[in-house]
């Protein structure tokens, strides 16, 4: 669940996902048609683990799928421990996380690291902005560390995308309008907050079961 205040973005935690350079080969052109409302983006990321698969398995996602379903969406990877935060499968601590993926034998070339927030919904006001503070609880961190918002993403308290995770079984035009497809960047993310927050006004409406819809701001970590 999200837990934020009106006037600020709220930190969700953190996820070492599969590098973004190895995306592409999870989205062939049958599951872009499907999921996707631009269908040319050069790698789809998200908040959902569906679309941007982790390094580590929660055994949830895509629990219902056979095993080699699974990994073909690269969705096998490292155990995640049982418990790694409040907002799980996101982690509450970078240090915690980042010692793991140094037990694990993983480099890092093989992940890439993310920092996650929420926004809420639109109802929030005034309308919350993207914090620049480092990371919170690990300065020590913050001194070494570079972050760029990879864009916002729209998805459900469960973290289901509203914009890769949906599919498209009515018109596109009616959950995904034309001028809103328009603002999303090579990462099937947006830009800026008024977007993200007009899908959710959006989707809401259209697909009421996965409702209310929030934005989150995925924000990529270099750790040097």
């Amino acid at each position: 669940m999200i837990r934020s205040s009106p006037d600020e973005s709220s930190l969700i935690g953190y996820d070492a996902r599969i590098p973004i350079p190895m995306v592409a080969r999870y989205w062939p052109i049958e599951r872009r048609r499907w999921y996707l409302p631009r269908i040319g983006v050069s790698s789809p990321l998200s908040v959902d683990r569906m679309v941007w698969a982790s390094v580590f398995d929660d055994g949830e996602t895509g629990c219902g799928m056979a095993e080699h379903d699974r990994e073909v969406l690269g969705l096998t990877g490292h155990p995640l421990r049982p418990w790694v935060g409040p907002n799980r499968p996101f982690w509450e601590s970078l240090n915690e996380l980042t010692d793991c993926l140094v037990a694990s034998s993983l480099s890092g070339d093989r992940f890439a690291l993310i920092e996650v927030h929420g926004f809420g919904t639109r109802a929030a006001s005034p309308r919350p902005r993207a914090k620049r503070n480092g990371p919170h609880g690990h300065p020590d961190l913050a001194r070494t560390s570079r972050r760029a918002l990879l864009g916002f993403d729209v998805a459900d308290t469960a973290f289901v995308s509203g914009i890769a995770n949906l599919g498209f079984d009515r018109p596109r035009a009616d959950c995904f309008p034309t001028e809103l497809r328009a603002q999303l960047n090579s990462h099937c993310l947006f830009a800026d907050l008024d977007s993200a927050y007009s899908l959710t006004d959006v989707l809401n409406v259209h697909v009421p079961q996965h409702a209310p819809f929030h934005v989150y701001g995925v924000v990529g970590i270099c750790i040097s």
